[in-house]
């Protein structure tokens, strides 16, 4: 749930102010006071996210801050949305991101980052996602007193659709799985009545929705799936607004797929900071506004410790993770920490996971004319918990100069055919897994034009 935009619930709201100290030692600042103090505004408002080396954080009326090399190295970007509450970051790859804004609605860079341009969708947005490609954008829209509405973009902004009706709020998050595309999202009344959560799925792009048959408490903010369990959900119950019957915040569970829900940890008011991340190994990490600073799970939420690191602010996205061990924080001064061993204890995790690729072989059905090229996609599916992933790849054989590949993305990988000469051309693809095993794919398409041949009469 969303705080209400007044002062007088700003010192209840920063009561707790931490001083970065030797609950960090396992935290390693690596980005110092990279943005002025994030509640200069009177509010926390924020978010970072990770993937594939590249990191984007924002927080209210501060430079968008970007890192393309693990949080190594930093850049500041000026903000065009000028002083607005940042909701939500999500990253597609290296040159495709989305920012969410509460006012100003979504903005999208298609080059790293270096430039961000407003989309269409100009409300108020709470989250949103990419759903598989650069151009597919799913977004949960406030459009006032029961106007929110989540909405679909399949050209990266540029329009959009409504896809669920003005009763179906699913304001606060909105989460997708990698695998199949599925979009889940976060239900609450914002009345503040107890039991009046839902989460929402779509497995056709809102077409059909299936309703959770339990419920949770209403003040939430985000929610994770886990990666190794399709049944598993988590919702961060923070109550800093409206808290439960007793008062308290919660950490909601289901292992059931919403059959049934659990309260895990509770907690007064005040404490959670409402955001819940799951990294790839299953490991589940939460933000506390106290001095706690994060919160970890091993055992898919049931049981969890503090891990030391920065707090934050109720109602922020302020930290997100690479895998297991490696997790990023933005801290109430304006600072980004980071955490190589887990806070302290580094976690290994057998993979339980697979990775399969189709097809085997590629352009053997292709036959192509003159100057002519063709592009293909293989298909890349990651099932159960941690599973491998590409870490590279090359093309070797007689022909591989007729063969290129690129636009890595989690489920897929594009190879192109563009011979430069007639006839078979036959080259193999050969994908390097981040566990030292490797898969080669067969490429082998064929070039029917004709040997160029000049002559001169008389």
């Amino acid at each position: 749930m969303k705080f209400p935009r007044s002062a007088s619930f700003l010192c209840a709201a920063l009561l707790v102010f931490l001083a970065e100290k030797d609950s960090c030692a396992q935290w390693k600042n690596v980005a110092p006071n990279i943005v002025s103090p994030l509640n200069n505004s009177g509010w926390g408002y924020g978010a970072i996210k990770y993937q594939d080396g590249k990191i984007i954080a924002a927080a209210f009326g501060t430079p968008i801050c970007i890192s393309s090399d693990d949080g190594k190295t930093w850049q500041l970007v000026s903000v065009q949305y000028g002083k607005d509450d940042v909701e939500d970051v999500d990253i597609f790859d290296a040159n495709n991101a989305i920012i969410a804004t509460y006012q100003n609605g979504l903005f999208i860079t298609h080059d790293g980052g270096n430039s961000w341009n407003q989309t269409a969708l100009k409300i108020s947005v709470n989250a949103a996602k990419y759903v598989g490609s650069s151009n597919d954008i799913v977004a949960g829209k406030n459009g006032g007193k029961n106007g929110q509405q989540l909405v679909i973009s399949h050209d990266a902004g540029n329009s959009w659709a409504q896809i669920t009706s003005a009763s179906f709020i699913g304001e606060n998050d909105v989460q997708v799985r990698k695998k199949d595309k599925s979009i889940y999202a976060l239900e609450v009344s914002g009345t503040g009545s107890g039991n009046a959560g839902h989460i929402y799925s779509t497995h056709d792009d809102g077409l059909t929705w299936i309703e959770s048959v339990a419920t949770f408490y209403d003040d939430c903010y985000q929610f994770a799936l886990d990666p190794c369990d399709d049944n598993a959900i988590y919702v961060m119950n923070e109550g800093s607004v409206s808290p439960g019957p007793d008062g308290l915040g919660h950490i909601f569970t289901t292992y059931d797929n919403g059959l049934s829900f659990n309260a895990i940890n509770p907690m007064q008011s005040m404490y959670y900071s409402g955001n819940i991340i799951a990294a790839t190994g299953g490991t589940l990490y939460v933000q506390t506004q106290t001095t706690d600073g994060v919160l970890r799970s091993t055992d898919h939420g049931r049981t969890w410790k503090s891990i030391g690191g920065p707090s934050g602010f109720a109602d922020t996205r302020l930290i997100c993770c690479k895998d297991d061990n490696t997790i990023f924080a933005f801290d109430r001064n304006g600072s980004i920490w980071a955490t190589f061993n887990s806070g302290g204890d580094s976690l290994t995790f057998a993979p339980t996971g697979s990775l399969s690729i189709a097809p085997k072989s590629v352009f053997d059905l292709d036959t192509i004319h003159c100057n002519d090229s063709i592009i293909h996609s293989i298909s890349i599916n990651h099932t159960g918990c941690n599973p491998t992933s590409i870490s590279s790849w090359s093309i070797t054989g007689k022909d591989s100069l007729s063969y290129s590949a690129g636009n890595l993305t989690y489920d897929s990988l594009h190879i192109s055919f563009a011979p430069k000469t007639s006839g078979n051309h036959s080259a193999s693809l050969v994908l390097i897994l981040n566990d030292g095993t490797s898969d080669t794919i067969t490429l082998k398409g064929y070039n029917n034009s004709k040997s160029f041949s000049y002559s001169a009469f008389p």
